[in-house]
């Protein structure tokens, strides 16, 4: 199995398709897996490349806070160690937040962003949907510790869901940042959201479009929070037209 090792992370990520590279970014309590309706359709044309976050998946946690600045400084060594720079970036949720971040702290990694859902942890709305994922939770534990089984023993609910909702009660800054400073991207853009999510209303998809300069926006109708994954087909139609187009 491939495995990078960085600095305090041994990474795991995964191949497939010959061609420019495209680099996807999975959500929080997410792991990889969480782009099965993209891999095939996208890997017919690009070097596809999807990893696990840290203290995700099989990706090692090397301890203390889950911070975005440490998730997007793995990705950025990931890009260099595989030699794939500039690359496509396209990211869901806290994937979003950390191609936002890439995109504007290191340019020359990103040729393209595709920013799908980052949440502003501010809004009241994603408040409220970060604490029905902790009411939920109980339901999901087990399924979650699967999909984590690389991890140790209840790693899911001490390290992943205590720092969710740590970061639910400080709203790190880093975060925040990551759309408030979104106007310092350079690289072509394209922002998908789904018109009845929760965590990014369509008023934040629009102000964002606003922000950064060159970007394009897609909103897709009776979607939720991963509108890649419960609208496959329209989005892997439009993200593969944005990448011909921006390539």
């Amino acid at each position: 199995m491939p495995f990078a090792t960085l600095n305090n992370t041994r990474l795991y990520y995964e191949e497939e398709g010959e061609g420019s590279p495209i680099l996807l970014l999975h959500n929080y309590f997410g792991t990889l897996e969480a782009w099965s309706a993209q891999r095939e359709a996208l890997s017919r044309e690009y070097r596809v490349v999807i990893a696990d976050a840290r203290g995700h998946g099989r990706t090692t946690y090397p301890g203390g806070r889950l911070r975005l600045i440490d998730f997007a400084d793995d990705i950025a060594q990931l890009i260099r160690f595989l030699h794939i720079a500039p690359t496509h970036i396209v990211g869901s949720s806290l994937g979003a937040q950390v191609g936002l971040h890439l995109a504007r702290e290191e340019p020359r990694l990103v040729q393209t962003l595709t920013a799908v859902d980052p949440p502003h942890l501010a809004e009241p709305t994603t408040q409220a949907y970060m604490e029905r994922v902790e009411e939920a939770f109980p339901a999901n534990e087990e399924r979650l510790e699967s999909e984590h089984a690389g991890q140790k023993p209840e790693h899911v609910r001490s390290v992943l869901l205590r720092n969710f909702m740590l970061d639910k009660e400080e709203t790190p800054r880093d975060q925040a940042e990551a759309i408030e400073l979104a106007g310092r991207i350079a690289c072509p853009t394209l922002i998908v959201g789904g018109d009845n999510d929760p965590v990014f209303p369509v008023w934040r998809a629009v102000e964002l479009w606003e922000k950064i300069p060159d970007s394009e926006l897609l909103v897709l109708p009776r979607a939720g929070h991963f509108p890649h994954r419960t609208s496959p087909g329209v989005f892997n139609e439009v993200l593969l037209a944005f990448l011909r187009r921006r390539s």
